[in-house]
C-alpha cells in the first residue's frame, strides 16, 4: 500500500513535491495521535485493545512511509544538481541537430527549386510550353512559400531562378502566339464570311491556349476598388491599370500601324490634323470591340475574372498618342 502512495503521489517529474507530502504525512500522523487520545476516553475496555493495534499499525506505516519521503526528497536535492549538469553537456548537441535541421530544409526547398527549373528546361527543349508554364507555377508556388523566409540568399536565388524562366516563356509563348495572329490574319477584323469563319475554327483552340498561357505569365491586377470608386485625378477604376500581357501582344501589331501612318515623314502624320489620329483609332476600337466581348471576356478567368477585357483594350491605342 505504501509503494502504491508513493507511485501515484509522486512521479519522475514531481519531485520536488516531496516536501509538501512530509508536511502532510506528519499532519495525519498528528491527527491519529489525537484520535487515539479521544478514544480512550470513549472506548469501553474490551474494545481497547483492537483500536490500539490499528492506530499502532497506521502510525508504523506513517513513520515507515514519513522516512521513505525523506528519503527521496534528499534524493531528489543531489539530482537536480546532476540533471543541471546533464543538460550543460547536451546543449551543444541540441544545437547541432538544430542546425542539421536547419540545413535539411534549406537544402529542401533549394532541391524543389532546382527540381522545377530542370523541368521547364526539359519540356521547353522538348517543344511543350504548355507543360513548362505548368512546372513554372509550381516554381512560382514556392517562391511565394519562401516570401516570409529569413535565407535572404535562399530567397533571392528562387526569386532570380523565377524571373529568368518567366522571361524566357513569355518571349517563347508570345512568339508562337504572334505567329497563329498571323495565320488569323489579325489585326483584320473578323467577318461572317465563310473564309473567315474557316479560319477562326482552325485557330480557335490554339488561340485559347495561347491565351491562357500567358495569362498565367503576366502580373495579375490588383483587386477592384470599391464600386463607385475614383481615384483623385478622376479616372475611371481600373482604366489605368497595366494592360493585361496577352491583350498587349495584340494590340501589338496596332501599335505598329499607329506609327507606320502617324510616326516620320509620313503625310498623315500632321499636327494640323489631329482629328486623323482620333478617327483612326476610334475605328480600330470599334472593328474590334465585339471580339473583345464575345472572345476574349470569357477567357478571363481566376484572378482576371474582374478585368473588362473591352475596357483593357482602351487605354492601349489610346497610349500610343
Amino acid at each position: 500500500a505504501m509503494d502504491q502512495y508513493l507511485d501515484e503521489t509522486i512521479t519522475d517529474d514531481n519531485f520536488r513535491v516531496l516536501p509538501d507530502v512530509l508536511k502532510s504525512l506528519k499532519k495525519e500522523r498528528d491527527h491519529l495521535k489525537a484520535q487515539l487520545t479521544g478514544t480512550v476516553e470513549t472506548t469501553t475496555v474490551g474494545e481497547w485493545p483492537s483500536i490500539v493495534l490499528d492506530i499502532q499499525s497506521t502510525l508504523k506505516d506513517l513513520d515507515i512511509l514519513h522516512d521513505r519521503c525523506t528519503e527521496l526528497d534528499c534524493s531528489s536535492q543531489l539530482l537536480d544538481p546532476v540533471l543541471i549538469k546533464c543538460a550543460k553537456a547536451i546543449e551543444p548537441k541540441v544545437e547541432e541537430l538544430v542546425d542539421a535541421q536547419r540545413s535539411q530544409s534549406y537544402l529542401k526547398w533549394l532541391k524543389a527549386v532546382q527540381k522545377w527549373s530542370g523541368s521547364i528546361d526539359i519540356c521547353l527543349k522538348r517543344g511543350s510550353p504548355q507543360d513548362a508554364v505548368r512546372a513554372y507555377s509550381k516554381l512560382s508556388s514556392i517562391v511565394g512559400q519562401l516570401r516570409n523566409s529569413k535565407c535572404a540568399h535562399l530567397k533571392r536565388y528562387a526569386t532570380d531562378i523565377q524571373q529568368h524562366w518567366c522571361a524566357r516563356l513569355q518571349d517563347r509563348v508570345t512568339s508562337d502566339f504572334l505567329v497563329m495572329l498571323k495565320e488569323l490574319k489579325w489585326p483584320t477584323p473578323l467577318s461572317s464570311s465563310s473564309h473567315t469563319q474557316d479560319l477562326w475554327n482552325k485557330c480557335h483552340h490554339r488561340f485559347t491556349e495561347l491565351f491562357n498561357l500567358l495569362l498565367e505569365l503576366g502580373t495579375p491586377p490588383p483587386p477592384a476598388p470599391p464600386h463607385g470608386h475614383h481615384d483623385p485625378e478622376g479616372c475611371p477604376p481600373r482604366l489605368h491599370d497595366p494592360v493585361v500581357l496577352p491583350i498587349n501582344v495584340l494590340l501589338d501589331p496596332l501599335k505598329k500601324r499607329f506609327q507606320f501612318h502617324f510616326y516620320g515623314n509620313k503625310k498623315t502624320n500632321m499636327k494640323e490634323k489631329p482629328e486623323w489620329y482620333f478617327t483612326q483609332v476610334s475605328a480600330w476600337i470599334n472593328d474590334h470591340s465585339h471580339f473583345m466581348e464575345k472572345i476574349v471576356q470569357p477567357m478571363m478567368q481566376g484572378p482576371y475574372q474582374g478585368v473588362n477585357a473591352r475596357v483593357r483594350h482602351l487605354p492601349g491605342p489610346h497610349s500610343i498618342l
